[in-house]
C-alpha cells in the first residue's frame, strides 16, 4: 500500500486577490514499510536543530521574516551562534519585547506562538533547515506530487482546493499500478471541515478516468503532530510555492509529476 501524505502553502481562498499569489498543494507518497524510517530520518533532523519532539516544522515559520527582523538588532550574531540554546531564546525574546507595542500585544503573541519554537536558530541555519528536509526526501527517493494555481488565472477560491486535490488524486493513482492506495490530510487544519474533505476527495474519485480506482475512498485524518510525514509534505508545498512566487530557489526538492 501506499500513503499519501498532503499538506498546503498559501490561501485557498484566492478571490481576496493578492498579488502574485499561489495556492500550492502537495503530497509526498510513501510506502506502508518506509513510513517508520522517513519518520525516524525526520525525528533525527528536529535533534540536529536543537527542536523539541513535540515542535512541528512549520515551514512558513522556520523562514519567518519577522523574526530574521527581530535577529538583525542582535549586534553580534557571530557570539549569539556560540551560545547555549537556552541563552539564545533569552535574548531572542528580550529583543522582541522590546520592539512590541502596548495596542500590538495581541497579535504578537498569536505570532509569538508560531515562530518562537525556532527563535534559537538564526537565518542562516533556520535555511539550512529546510534545505536539510527537503535533502532527505530525496535520499529517501519519497515521490512528491504537486499542484499549483495562480489567483490571476482561478478567482473563484471555495473550489481551488477541490481543483488541486482533483489534479493530485488523479496523479497518486497513475503512480499506484493496482496497489491500494490512502491519503491522509493534516487534522490540525482548522480552515477546512473534514466533511467538506471528504465530499472533496470521494467527488474526486468519482471523476478519475480509472474505472477501477484502487483509493480508498475515505481519507485518513492524523494530527500533523503525530506524524511527521505531514511536515515533509509542507516543506515541499512551501519550496514549490517560494520558487513560483519570486523565483527563489532557496529550497529545492524533486517533484514526480
Amino acid at each position: 500500500m501506499l500513503i499519501c501524505f498532503l499538506d498546503e502553502a498559501g490561501t485557498s481562498d484566492l478571490r481576496q486577490g493578492f498579488p502574485k499569489d499561489v495556492f500550492v498543494l502537495a503530497g509526498v507518497i510513501v510506502g506502508a514499510d518506509q513510513s517508520v524510517k522517513a519518520d525516524n530520518e525526520f525525528a533525527q533532523l528536529k535533534k540536529n536543530y536543537e527542536l523539541n519532539e513535540e515542535d512541528e516544522i512549520h515551514s512558513a515559520w522556520v523562514d519567518s521574516k519577522k523574526l530574521d527582523r527581530i535577529q538583525s538588532q542582535i549586534t553580534d550574531l557571530p557570539a549569539f551562534a556560540k551560545k547555549s540554546k537556552k541563552d539564545r531564546r533569552i535574548e531572542v525574546k528580550q529583543v522582541w519585547q522590546g520592539q512590541i507595542q502596548t495596542d500590538q500585544t495581541k497579535q504578537e503573541q498569536k505570532d509569538y506562538k508560531k515562530w518562537s519554537p525556532y527563535m534559537h536558530l538564526t537565518s542562516e541555519r533556520r535555511s539550512r533547515l529546510l534545505q536539510d528536509a527537503c535533502d532527505i526526501l530525496v535520499n529517501l527517493k519519497l515521490p512528491v506530487i504537486v499542484c499549483a494555481l495562480d489567483c490571476a488565472l482561478h478567482s473563484d477560491g471555495p473550489t481551488t482546493y477541490g481543483r488541486s486535490f482533483m489534479h493530485l488524486t488523479s496523479w497518486f493513482q497513475s503512480l499506484l499500478e493496482n496497489r491500494p492506495g490512502l491519503v491522509v490530510h493534516d487534522a490540525s487544519n482548522k480552515e477546512r471541515l473534514a466533511k467538506d474533505i471528504v465530499k472533496t476527495h470521494q467527488k474526486a474519485l468519482g471523476k478519475l478516468t480509472s474505472k477501477a480506482h484502487t483509493i480508498y475512498p475515505v481519507p485518513l485524518f492524523v494530527d500533523s503532530k503525530r506524524t511527521k510525514m505531514i511536515g515533509f509534505a509542507d516543506v515541499a508545498a512551501y519550496a514549490v510555492r517560494k520558487y513560483l512566487r519570486c523565483g527563489d530557489e532557496s529550497f529545492s526538492v524533486e517533484l514526480s509529476l
